[in-house]
C-alpha cells in the first residue's frame, strides 16, 4: 500500500539476494512455505510479487493452497477458474491468469473447489504447468499450505526449483522450524533459508536498534 515505506524498503532487501541467486541458478519457481497458520507466508508472497514487478521482471504468483486460498483476496481477482482446473485438465494456464493493474505482475488463482485435489500438487499437470510457466516469466513465487498441517509444501518443493521457509517470530518452536527445514532441504529443488516473518522492535538488542533507524530514516526522507 505504500511503495515508499518501510515494509516495502524491507521487501527490496529480501529481494535483492533472492534475484541474485535465481540468476545465479538460473532458478525461476520459488516455493514460500509456512511452517505454522498465522505465519504471514501470503503476505510475504504477494509483496515480493510487488517487488519482484518493480525490477520489471515478468512475474507469475501462483495460489497453490488448495485449502484456505487467499490471493484472489489479495489481488481482488476471481477464486476461479485457477489453478485447480490446469491441473484437471479442464483449462490451459493463458485461460485463468489474470493481470494485475501492476505492471508486470500476474496472478493465478487457487480455482473452483471441486477441482482441488491436493495429490494433483505432486503430478506431472503440475511439472506441465511450471515448465510452461518458466517460458513466460522470469519469476513464479508460489504459496501453499503451512507445512505443519499439511504435506503439500515437500511436494510442491520437489516440483519448484527452490524453496524458502516462512516462520513468524517467537511462533513456530525450534525443532518444528529444523523439521520442516530438513524437509525441504531433502527435496529437489534448492533451500534458500528460512524467512523470519513479524519480528518486533521490542525483541531488543541490535533487532530493535535496526527497526528504529530504518523508521527513522524513512521518515526523515518522507
Amino acid at each position: 500500500d505504500n511503495a515508499k515505506g518501510v515494509i516495502a524498503e524491507y521487501f527490496r532487501q529480501i529481494r535483492s539476494p533472492l534475484v541474485k541467486r535465481m540468476e545465479q541458478t538460473g532458478a525461476k519457481a520459488v516455493l514460500f512455505a509456512g511452517g505454522m497458520p498465522g505465519s504471514g507466508a501470503t503476505s510475504i508472497v504477494s509483496n515480493m510479487g510487488y517487488a519482484m514487478a518493480a525490477l520489471e521482471k515478468r512475474t507469475l504468483v501462483i495460489d497453490a493452497n488448495l485449502r484456505r486460498p487467499a490471493m484472489h483476496k489479495v489481488f481482488g481477482v476471481p477464486e476461479g477458474p485457477g489453478l485447480a482446473e490446469v491441473l484437471a485438465g479442464k483449462a490451459s494456464l493463458d485461460d485463468v491468469v489474470h493481470q494485475t493493474s501492476t505492471p508486470n505482475l500476474s496472478v493465478l488463482s487457487v480455482g473452483g473447489a471441486e477441482d482441488r485435489v491436493y495429490e494433483r500438487l505432486a503430478t506431472p499437470a503440475m511439472t506441465r504447468l511450471l515448465a510452461e510457466a518458466r517460458e513466460k516469466y522470469d519469476a513464479i513465487l508460489l504459496d501453499v499450505a503451512p507445512a505443519m498441517v499439511a504435506g503439500d509444501a515437500v511436494a510442491l518443493a520437489g516440483q519448484t526449483d527452490a524453496s524458502i521457509l516462512v516462520v513468524r517470530a517467537m511462533g513456530e518452536k525450534r525443532g518444528l522450524v529444523a523439521r520442516l527445514r530438513n524437509e525441504l532441504t531433502e527435496a529437489r529443488s534448492e533451500f534458500l533459508g528460512v524467512l523470519v516473518n513479524a519480528v518486533r522492535s521490542a525483541a531488543g538488542g541490535y533487532i530493535r536498534k535496526n527497526i528504529k533507524e530504518t523508521h527513522g530514516y524513512q521518515a526523515a526522507k518522507s
